[in-house]
């Protein structure tokens, strides 16, 4: 029985212990590591990093927690609900709201998002993050989170895609039905992978 319930995440007030512990299980993502060596300055970015990341998913998808019997989170998912660019009507604000949801991230991982939206003929979703506190990782947090994930696109029809650097993840993605298209390098020699589950 878990010791944990999931709770979606509806207002930024959260947001500053959820950013912490997203940046905490993070901190030893190789990309981080290799552009902020120094563990605080690691931390300071990341937390930063993710508070913007959960701004983001708030307005245009959803953030899903773990939180401990006290209330404290323990895990989090965030998402983003993507418009199939080609199926937008020709409108500056739909092209906007293209351009926003992408223009917040770093240069390679806009490149997957428009990859993983060539793969779509409607709206998809992204993981733009499955974070699990280290002090939890290994108890099934973040698989809970995930199943919810996947449970919830199949009921809507929505692919899901993610990014990531860390090729244990890949692995683990791919026990979830997700599969590599597109293998890269951001900073040799960190490598990432852009993986899809496809609409049921």
């Amino acid at each position: 029985m878990p010791t944990y319930q999931m709770r979606p995440i509806t207002s930024l007030v959260h947001s500053t212990p959820l950013a912490h512990l997203i940046g905490r299980a993070f901190l030893a993502d190789p990309v981080f590591t290799a552009n902020y060596p120094v563990p605080a300055d690691r931390l300071r970015h990341t937390t930063e990093l993710y508070t913007g990341d959960l701004r983001n998913c708030l307005q245009y998808g959803s953030v899903w927690t773990a939180q401990s019997p006290s209330g404290d989170p323990i895990g989090a998912i965030t998402l983003l609900d993507m418009p199939k660019r080609s199926n937008l009507p020709d409108s500056a604000t739909h092209t906007t709201i293209w351009e926003e949801l992408i223009a917040r991230f770093d240069p390679d991982e806009r490149d997957g998002l428009e990859l993983l939206d060539t793969t779509q003929s409607t709206p998809w979703r992204y993981i733009s993050v499955l974070a699990v506190d280290p002090d939890h990782q290994g108890t099934g947090i973040g698989t809970d989170l995930l199943n919810h994930t996947i449970a919830t696109a199949d009921h809507d029809r929505r692919a899901l895609g993610i990014m990531t650097e860390i090729p244990r993840t890949v692995r683990y993605y791919q026990r979830f039905g997700f599969h590599i298209i597109h293998e890269g390098s951001e900073s040799d020699p960190v490598r990432f992978w852009v993986l899809l589950r496809p609409t049921p």
